[in-house]
């Protein structure tokens, strides 16, 4: 089985979609990041990286709260079920996986 179908398999268990379990993984990854510098990291607009904010908040698995330097920056934090969402998955390995397949699982 493929990474990309061991990684879809995954997203339908959890019931989350695709691009926003990786933004998720972003998140989990580098709390500090900015809305710029994850857009930049998946190739899109910042508002598309706001788009998919609004959706994660929505479903409740992260909250935006102000950054501290900077009034109109938002910090997304990761709620308990946005944390139990990601638990045990890596990017470059995912460990649920293990028993089942012994390469190196999904590569970002």
């Amino acid at each position: 089985m493929t990474e990309i179908m061991r990684f879809s398999r995954i997203c339908r268990q959890k019931k989350i979609a695709p691009h926003l379990m990786l933004t998720l993984l972003v998140i989990r990854d580098n709390p500090k990041a900015s809305m710029t510098s994850i857009a930049d990291f998946f190739g899109c607009s910042p508002a598309a990286v706001t788009g998919r904010m609004e959706m994660l908040e929505k479903l409740r698995m992260i909250r935006r709260k102000h950054c501290d330097h900077d009034r109109r920056a938002y910090e997304a934090i990761m709620t308990d079920l946005g944390i139990l969402t990601v638990s045990g998955l890596k990017i470059g390995k995912l460990s649920e996986d293990r028993e089942e397949d012994d390469s190196d699982g999904f590569r970002a």
